[in-house]
């Protein structure tokens, strides 16, 4: 319990920096990356999908940003969002130098099973979250 509210004032702490920085940087692509990892991991997806979307704008090729809204949208139960990119993110894995309209355009498979994604999902958002947090990193404070 105590390795949890430490983890979610760690998390209200990077939220509250992410929020002063880029009042002074409003289009800081790492900045609202690490916000919306943040805001990921304190369940406020629907944030953390406006913060991806800022990003994918600026830099449409981000694998990274495509599978933490693919998890957002899996949490937020919107199944087919999720599932679109998921393979959208492992498209640009393949080959980052996609054309960008074959990313809109992409098509699911239908045999995609989220059963099949979830573990990438989950690897991909450890990796991001390791990435800018490695403190909230520990077998105890990762869901």
């Amino acid at each position: 319990m105590k390795e949890i509210l430490l983890r979610n004032k760690m998390i209200f702490h990077i939220l509250e920096g992410c929020n002063q920085a880029l009042f002074k940087e409003p289009n800081n692509v790492e900045l609202l990356r690490t916000r919306g990892i943040a805001f990921n991991l304190a369940k406020k997806y629907v944030e953390a999908i406006d913060d991806f979307l800022k990003v994918l704008k600026a830099l449409p090729e981000d694998a990274s940003s495509y599978y933490l809204k693919s998890d957002c949208h899996y949490q937020l139960g919107e199944f087919e969002q999720a599932k679109q990119d998921f393979m959208r993110a492992a498209l640009l894995e393949d080959n980052p130098d996609i054309d960008k309209a074959e990313i809109e355009n992409v098509i699911v498979p239908e045999e995609t099973e989220l059963k099949d994604i979830v573990k990438i999902l989950e690897f991909e958002k450890n990796k991001a979250i390791l990435r800018s947090f490695p403190d909230l990193i520990s077998d105890s404070t990762i869901d």
